[in-house]
């Protein structure tokens, strides 16, 4: 590569020396296969002179050096498109649905992101380029289709969790208010405080539904379903089913119950932050990608549970199909089903005197993550994870 003013005498001299290595060397310069390239703020009509000087053909664009791009403007997205679209052709080529998850992170991590790498070790990407590529591998690591929906009503349902998380509702004839599902009580959704499992029907059910025409409760219908600190904090609630004026909304995260998306943003802050925190924990183990993805699973509560497959209908029964007696969830399956529990205390007896067994399911998982004490000569963490994984498996 021979750089030089734009001037004929330059390129005459430029030609000089490439005959001269040629007579030198014995090799020949192929003028056919050679380029001229010449500054954006050089005239058109003086580049096409100089190469009809050096019997050189023109061209507006470098192109790439040994699968590099040549900068020589300024760097956009468009710059690096062939890269995102060679990205994306190599994960067309594989199936997602015939790999595992922890398989499919490990193609990406050995195959689509070093094609990223061999450009980044001569040069910057720019962020949109790399959000692209994360873009990609993401989609193919979780099977993500394509959507023909907007882009707006994309925005409209990512922001549904938002707005329920702060949705309130004030009763007034209870007629459009779910009795289970929708926040109405202080104490947000009862479904969270159910003592049993709630049937497709039941959970549809209204709170007009639980008093009768003067608002008296109905409490015996629910004594057996709610603890009786929520049956309080319901008896002492007024509600006119005779009234007709409609149950409203409210937003509980402002004092005046409107809503602003300041409460909205600082809420989902707090909650992405502290998702952040917990999920790195996992990808910082010291274990093989498929016990960090069993983790990962175990803490978005997504395997296969009695009661998980009862909520998605693909099951009959929440009911542990081994001890035939408690709800088959998560927690119960890894530590309070009397095998499990066993497993747990032949590698520590004396788990019976601390909170081990009192925990919820993702404050004991985090707690007993992140410990750094050692058991054997071995870190705690490390024995917790895979004992995990050995019970469920």
């Amino acid at each position: 590569m021979l750089f030089g003013a734009t001037t004929k005498t330059q390129v005459r001299v430029m030609m000089q020396v490439i005959q001269k290595f040629c007579s030198a060397s014995g090799e020949k310069v192929s003028l056919n296969k050679s380029e001229i390239f010449v500054s954006s703020n050089i005239h058109s009509s003086k580049a096409k002179a100089l190469s009809r000087v050096a019997r050189i053909s023109l061209i507006k664009d470098l192109s790439k050096y040994l699968g590099a791009p040549m900068l020589h403007g300024r760097v956009t997205k468009a710059t690096y498109s062939d890269l995102c679209n060679k990205v994306g052709r190599k994960l067309e080529q594989w199936s997602n649905k015939f790999l595992s998850m922890a398989g499919r992170v490990s193609l990406v991590q050995a195959v689509s992101s070093t094609m990223a790498s061999y450009i980044m070790q001569t040069t910057l990407l720019p962020d949109s380029v790399a959000m692209e590529i994360d873009k990609l591998n993401r989609n193919f690591i979780w099977g993500q289709a394509k959507s023909s929906d907007s882009y707006t009503w994309r925005s409209i349902l990512k922001s549904r969790g938002v707005l329920a998380k702060g949705l309130g509702k004030v009763v007034n004839n209870g007629l459009h208010t779910n009795f289970w599902l929708d926040s109405w009580l202080p104490c947000g959704p009862l479904i969270n405080f159910t003592v049993r499992d709630l049937s497709p029907t039941e959970t549809e059910l209204p709170v007009a539904c639980f008093c009768d025409e003067y608002g008296n409760w109905d409490l015996d219908s629910l004594i057996d379903i709610l603890p009786m600190q929520i049956l309080q904090k319901l008896e002492s609630y007024p509600i006119d089913p005779s009234s007709t004026e409609k149950d409203k909304c409210f937003w509980t995260l402002t004092s005046s119950g409107e809503f602003s998306v300041k409460s909205a943003y600082e809420s989902e802050s707090t909650t992405n932050l502290a998702e952040h925190n917990k999920l790195r924990l996992v990808w910082c183990l010291s274990s093989c990608k498929k016990v960090k993805m069993f983790i990962w699973c175990v803490l978005h509560e997504s395997l296969p549970t009695a009661a998980w497959l009862m909520l998605r209908k693909l099951g009959s029964s929440s009911t542990c199909s081994r001890c035939n007696n408690e709800t088959e969830n998560l927690i119960h399956a890894l530590h309070d089903y009397p095998a499990s529990r066993d497993t747990w205390l032949a590698i520590k007896p004396n788990l019976t005197f601390g909170e081990f067994f009192v925990l919820d399911l993702q404050a004991w998982i985090q707690l007993n993550m992140s410990g750094n004490g050692l058991h054997d000569e071995l870190p705690e963490s490390g024995i917790f994870i895979h004992t995990i994984w050995m019970v469920w498996h």
